[in-house]
């Protein structure tokens, strides 16, 4: 029997597709299977869940033909349309999967019947049958596919939503709770199809809904470390697997590396033994069989960028690594660097370990370091910006010892410091020409014309007998002042000084800064002779000036704060004389730091002679010795 007219037929709601539809109108004329409806009705109900021939459906019920080819599937060979969107064939699952959520089963229950008729209320939400929908983002529950009474599959076939083939009630099931946070990914799709708040994704929503839903997959897995199809794999929802996918892809930039890290941590193997493949496992083999997009352009520079990252690996320029092409490689050799720097490998070498740039990891054998492309390129404009040793002498028109000695000062910037040069056995001193101009312009801005007889500053220094680095010092401390410029000279000579003045800036550093060895003596309270002797044994530092013993100021008040002279505690102890102190304190253990035949004044360790005279002065009175702790 075929009918041409249904008498008896319910309302259809958003989202409910046809062949659904189709099937609660079955159970509301008696009808229990789809295949019946459409022997009786007269359609192929395989035609109408592919989304064909649906003229007919809407002419028997009267519906809008364009509503109801929106809600309906339509199903190609490799791809399926939905509400505008495009979804791969695989991801639909009403041939072999049948989902239901006994919540809305239950909430289609619950509502009032229109003509009260008792027709079938529960009804299909097209969505169901997408795959990687598994959870009810409305009741935050799991949908099933299988009834909890009987253990029978659910089955599109059965005309009855509310009920399993084996007529169980499906409203009276337990939902099983899903968090919020699993729900994510469903409620991206349903805001894509319409049927709840849309999402926003910059990197997804470029993309159709099925590969969209492919790579939050494919991300997902990678992230909580679940390999498609390995046996031992943990068996995770589909609704947590996108969830998670869409929040590394709302975060990429920063979960990315983290995501890259569990890769390498799961396959147990490194980007530079194996190559990517093996390091980052299915997640790259995927990856390499998407198309070009925003987001599979992130993900393999971002593969790149972990590589080379984490082990350094080389990857040549204008090549293209992973789909990546490589504008240019972000590690170099440590042979080839040295070589575009112009220097030898193992000095360049000590220069990169003084730099930390060299890899903390050991290396195997044979294996060459790699130092960062950046690093290099940087060296080499410092170079061009640097002068060594001979460079130094051109640029301030000195001789060697004048130039070590104004680096030694520190009037001129070094790269290197000497102290860790020494360490590293680096031979090379480089120095910074901005430094230079520095000092030079330093220089210039004293320049205050007047006098005769000027003689450039290296000269003149030289002639008085005093340090080049010495008169440029006292040119930057105000004491000496440039008298005239010489522009066809290099360097320092171009500055030109008078040299009386250069002598009594001098004299007059020399008085503010050091005491003549023979004052010195006086304010110690010992005589020149000893005073000699303290410096030649270097107990007190001294400097030649011309035929001048000078100590600094600094340098004695030191040495008098910490010694003390026989004399001294021969008033303190109230000994007879200087001799007698001597000899009585020698009992207690008290020794001069000058032997007497070296010197004939005996000085102290000031420290030493106090605790000596309290010993003495204990023995003499009768009292205990105090203890030592």
């Amino acid at each position: 029997m075929r009918l041409s007219t249904l008498p008896v037929r319910p309302i259809r709601h958003s989202g409910e597709p046809a062949y659904a539809y189709c099937a609660r109108i079955g159970a509301t004329n008696g009808l229990k299977t789809l295949t019946h409806c459409g022997y009786v009705f007269g359609f192929r109900s395989f035609e109408i869940i592919q989304g064909k021939g649906l003229e007919c459906v809407a002419e028997l019920t009267d519906q809008d033909l364009a509503a109801l080819s929106f809600d309906t599937a339509k199903t190609a060979p490799d791809n399926v349309e939905l509400r505008g969107e495009r979804l791969f064939r695989k991801q639909w699952t009403i041939a072999s999967q049948c989902k239901v959520c006994p919540g809305c089963v239950r909430q289609d229950m619950a509502a009032p019947e229109q003509f009260r008729r008792r027709l079938p209320r529960a009804w299909r939400r097209t969505f169901w049958d997408i795959r990687a929908v598994d959870v009810c983002v409305e009741h935050s529950a799991r949908l099933i596919d299988a009834c909890e009474a009987c253990g029978e599959a659910l089955s599109y076939e059965n005309a009855s939503v509310g009920r399993c083939p084996q007529g169980h009630d499906i409203a009276q099931f337990i939902c099983e709770a899903v968090p919020e946070g699993e729900t994510l990914g469903a409620r991206y799709i349903l805001g894509r199809l319409g049927f709840a708040e849309r999402l926003a994704s910059a990197f997804l929503d470029e993309l159709d809904l099925g590969r969209a839903i492919a790579t939050m997959e494919a991300v997902g897995r990678a992230a909580m470390g679940i390999e498609r199809f390995a046996e031992q794999a943990p068996s995770s929802s589909s609704g947590a697997i996108l969830s998670v996918g869409f929040d590394a892809i709302q975060g990429l930039p920063e979960r990315l590396p983290v995501i890259m890290d569990g890769l390498v941590a799961l396959s147990g193997q490194r980007p530079w033994r194996w190559g990517l493949l093996k390091a980052y496992g299915e997640f790259y083999e995927w990856l390499m069989d998407e198309p070009q997009s925003a987001i599979i352009d992130a993900l393999r520079a971002g593969i790149v960028a972990h590589a080379e990252n984490s082990d350094q690996v080389i990857f040549k320029a204008n090549t293209t690594v992973a789909g990546v092409m490589m504008a240019s490689a972000k590690y170099v050799p440590l042979a080839e660097a040295a070589a575009e720097c112009g220097m030898g490998s193992d000095r360049f070498r000590r220069f990169c370990e003084a730099q930390g740039v060299l890899p903390s990891a050991r290396l195997r054998q044979g294996e060459s370091a790699r130092i960062p492309r950046a690093f290099v390129d940087q060296f080499r404009e410092m170079i061009a910006e640097c002068f060594n040793a001979t460079e130094l002498e051109i640029a301030l028109g000195v001789s060697p010892a004048a130039a070590r000695a104004i680096a030694d000062e520190g009037l001129v910037d070094p790269i290197v410091p000497a102290e860790q040069r020494r360490e590293l056995k680096f031979n090379v001193a480089l120095f910074s020409v901005q430094s230079v101009r520095r000092l030079l312009d330093d220089l210039a801005a004293r320049i205050e014309l007047g006098g005769n007889n000027l003689t450039a500053l290296p000269k003149a220094a030289a002639t008085l007998r005093l340090a080049t680095s010495k008169a440029v010092q006292l040119v930057l401390s105000g004491r000496l002042s440039i008298r005239g410029y010489d522009g066809s000279a290099p360097g320092l000579q171009a500055f030109l000084i008078d040299r009386c003045e250069l002598s009594k800036a001098i004299g007059q550093h020399l008085s503010y800064e050091f005491v003549p060895i023979s004052t010195a003596a006086g304010q110690i309270g010992i005589k020149g002779e000893t005073a000699k002797a303290l410096r030649d044994h270097n107990f007190l530092d001294a400097t030649r000036h011309r035929n001048s013993l000078l100590v600094r100021r600094d340098t004695l008040q030191r040495f008098v704060d910490d010694h003390v002279t026989s004399q001294t505690l021969a008033a303190m102890g109230g000994f007879g004389s200087a001799s007698a102190a001597t000899k009585q304190l020698k009992k207690v253990g008290l020794t001069p730091i000058l032997p007497m035949e070296v010197a004939r004044q005996a000085i102290f360790r000031r420290s030493e002679a106090e605790a000596a005279l309290d010993r003495w002065q204990r023995l003499e009175s009768g009292a205990p010795r105090a203890t030592e702790h």
